[in-house]
């Protein structure tokens, strides 16, 4: 708990930036994959309900949405 409370008191101000950033970008990843994933369920439903030739082409795009939301949180969370 020490190094907690030291670490807040004895820092300057870049790195509680860079906390910030780190944080915020971890957030922001987390989002991403839950919105990530909401689309590709809309779309599931979308092609039970309304068939188009499009149909698997969309779902592909919101798969990829997926793959890029877990690499967007590897690199915040280990290169940021």
């Amino acid at each position: 708990m020490e190094q907690i409370i030291s670490f807040f008191t004895d820092t300057d101000s870049s790195q509680l930036l860079v906390l910030f950033v780190k944080a915020f970008a971890v957030l922001f990843s987390v989002l991403y994959l839950v919105y990530a994933v909401i689309i590709t369920r809309q779309s599931q439903e979308m092609n039970k309900t309304f068939s188009s030739p499009m149909g698997p082409f969309i779902f592909f795009m919101s798969f990829v949405q997926i793959v890029f939301a877990i690499i967007l949180i590897y690199v915040s969370i280990v290169l940021l």
